[in-house]
């Protein structure tokens, strides 16, 4: 059994997405902290105001993106590989159960012979 074998069969490790919800706490409690407390103290320069919110928009946006792309990939990376599962699955059940060749007239069951002459007489039928 090669390697790429053995990963597809075992779990795939997600001990990575037990991190990402203190990650959003933090990251929710350091634009809280932001917003309520820092920003306030700009008031007296307007300029200085627009920056603190530009940049702590630009900040929040990029690390949201970030954020969405590991649980995006996450998400494919599971249904591909359970996909890949299903379909490995489905197609050796199919190959245990696939149909017998067709059978030839001698190869047939007697009922089955019978009802085969029946139809060459029919089709034989003189006008």
């Amino acid at each position: 059994m090669d390697i790429a074998e053995q990963q597809t069969k075992a779990e795939p490790a997600l001990t990575y997405v037990l991190e990402i919800k203190p990650a959003t706490k933090i990251m929710h409690l350091m634009f809280s902290f932001i917003n309520t407390a820092l920003i306030p103290l700009s008031q007296t320069s307007l300029t200085t105001r627009r920056e603190m919110v530009k940049s702590s928009n630009t900040t929040l946006t990029g690390l949201e993106q970030k954020i969405n792309n590991i649980i995006q990939k996450t998400i494919d990376g599971l249904s591909s590989a359970h996909l890949s599962h299903r379909l490995t699955n489905f197609h050796s059940r199919n190959r245990l159960h696939r149909l017998p060749p067709r059978q030839t007239k001698e190869a047939r069951l007697p009922s089955q012979r019978r009802r085969s002459q029946l139809d060459d007489a029919a089709n034989t039928r003189l006008p």
